[in-house]
């Protein structure tokens, strides 16, 4: 059995991998699984939001930039909850890679217990899975016909 990796944190917000690991219980697009988690991550308490907001100036900055908060009906809190939106973008696209890596291992711990896979193959079983155009159902194909791959070898070595 394979085991997962860990995911890196951007050490701006505690228990912000929480997030990365709600990524492998997600089905549907990427995409739209990381702006659906990235927004259920975000606080929603103003003693939380000022607690992170001094550690996320520059997602702040970027939700600025990025027209994220309305500036002629100017919130604070919204103005903190976006940069919190940003952040979590960030950290889960950081680890999309990961997260994706992490899917394929659940998945196949669960439906090929028995079956022998070293990291590498399915590493390179997921290459082309790394966008917002990938769904989850991606990698659980790329991990089928990896698994369909490895059981033609084997028969070809029986024959």
């Amino acid at each position: 059995m394979l085991e997962k990796k860990d995911y890196e944190s951007l050490n701006c917000i505690d228990g912000d991998v929480n997030a990365c690991e709600e990524m492998e219980d997600r089905t549907g697009y990427i995409g739209d699984a990381i702006a659906e988690v990235a927004d259920g991550n975000v606080s929603i308490y103003n003693s939380d939001l000022w607690e992170n907001a001094p550690n996320i100036e520059g997602y702040i900055g970027d939700a600025i930039s990025e027209g994220l908060v309305d500036l002629k009906n100017f919130d604070l809190m919204r103005l903190f909850q976006a940069g919190e939106y940003e952040y979590y973008i960030q950290l889960l696209y950081d680890n999309l890679e990961t997260i994706v890596y992490n899917v394929a291992v659940n998945y196949l711990n669960e439906n090929y217990p028995n079956v022998e896979v070293n990291e590498k193959d399915l590493e390179d079983a997921l290459t082309d899975i790394d966008n917002n155009n990938n769904t989850f159902d991606d990698i659980t194909d790329a991990v089928d016909c990896l698994i369909e791959e490895i059981e033609e070898e084997e028969e070809g070595k029986e024959e």
